[in-house]
């Protein structure tokens, strides 16, 4: 996994919508000054371009257009027969497991993951052009945040899904990069709002108040009571994602709704029940690693180190768990559920000393809405890593 570069001077914010996407940018040593993108090869700006895509026919294999141009060309009779391919539009709602009974048309054959992915490529082609032209010389892998801004009832699989389609639209340089974060939608508009209605009201620290995003395909509400509406309100959440990847430690710290726990192997004890022991004199129980209620600030990192239990063992399983309990002791208790099923490969040990030298160094990482999970073989150096929604 790459950690996250010290040296980051600039700091994108995506806003990919379900009708409509934007982004900005704003350089570290001047960040009042950000750059929201208006220019979309519109004859007026705008301030976002419709997250539309057209492909060039039914292979779905070559965009043909995309945004504004995927939504402007009003083909005659005659073209609609040789044209069959249709813009497609409200593909990321394919993403809400809630929404599984009224998700938008797909033509068949054509995986949502592929059309979000192409949509990206086309987004990030503009986002490195944007940044090449505005700072010289700039190492976008290397040197820039980018703050992606999902909606808040996403799920785990959700913000998997999301980051794997950052990557292959190259918008990250491994899955895995730590200059990719995510912020909720609410949450970068709570933020944008906080800054430009500064010294409009008299908010203490703990002081409430009422964010509604009236998007063009999701309409949530989130009680972070005042109501006003800031200055060019279509483009809170971009520039609330960028504030957000300026000033990170201005973040309080998150109260944690769920316990993460894995499974792991001991000695065997007399009270253990009896369906958690193995013949080998060993019981797998549940070891919290982060517990609720625990107050977790940006960026903490949990930090174990295990040993496999024998020389004849292959792989070494990390299987994630949830559970609202604080005190669960074993997988298969009321409550606790599995998260991830994540395992990784062990060397061949020839003798107990090589079995000794074996150590797993696991990592869970802390984000504002992500948590990353790393488990790196310390004799061999070999990392796998898996990521969920940090609740």
């Amino acid at each position: 996994m790459s950690l996250l570069n010290d040296d980051i001077r600039v700091v994108v914010s995506i806003d990919f919508g379900t009708t409509y996407s934007g982004y900005a940018c704003a350089h570290k040593s001047n960040p009042e000054d950000i750059i929201v993108q208006e220019d979309w090869n519109e004859l007026e700006p705008h301030y976002k371009t419709p997250t539309v895509i057209k492909y060039e026919d039914e292979s779905y294999t070559i965009v043909k257009s995309w945004g504004f141009p995927a939504l402007a060309e009003k083909p005659s009779n005659k073209k609609k027969i040789s044209d069959p391919s249709k813009p497609i539009e409200l593909f990321k709602l394919h993403l809400i497991k809630e929404l599984s009974n009224e998700k938008p048309f797909l033509p068949e054959g054509l995986d949502f993951k592929k059309v979000i992915t192409d949509y990206l490529k086309k987004l990030v082609e503009m986002i490195k052009n944007s940044c090449a032209r505005n700072w010289q010389n700039l190492d976008f892998y290397r040197q820039v945040l980018v703050i992606l801004t999902i909606p808040a009832e996403f799920d785990d699989d959700a913000i998997s899904t999301m980051r794997e389609c950052a990557f292959y639209a190259g918008l990250t340089k491994d899955r895995f990069s730590r200059n990719l974060k995510f912020t909720t939608e609410p949450e970068a508009a709570a933020i944008y709002c906080l800054n430009s209605m500064k010294g409009q009201y008299n908010l203490s620290t703990g002081a409430s108040f009422m964010i509604v995003d009236c998007g063009g395909g999701t309409e949530f509400s989130k009680i972070v009571p005042n109501i006003s509406v800031p200055i060019h309100p279509i483009i809170a959440i971009i520039k609330g994602g960028v504030q957000f990847g300026l000033h990170e430690d201005r973040v309080m710290n998150r109260v944690l709704k769920r316990t993460y726990g894995t499974d792991i192997a001991r000695p065997s004890k007399p009270d253990d029940p009896a369906s958690e022991k193995f013949p080998n004199g060993l019981t797998i129980i549940f070891d919290a690693l982060a517990k609720r209620g625990e107050q977790v600030p940006a960026n903490k990192k949990v930090i174990k180190a295990f040993e496999p239990c024998s020389i004849m063992q292959q792989k070494i399983g990390f299987n994630m768990y949830v559970t609202k309990n604080t005190g669960a002791k074993f997988c298969n208790d009321p409550g606790v559920s599995l998260l991830r099923n994540w395992e990784i490969e062990l060397p061949k040990n020839e003798n107990i000393e090589d079995m000794e030298d074996t150590t797993i160094l696991f990592t869970l990482s802390f984000g504002s809405v992500e948590i990353l999970a790393t488990a790196e073989n310390q004799k061999t150096g070999a990392k796998y890593h898996v990521s969920f929604k940090c609740e």
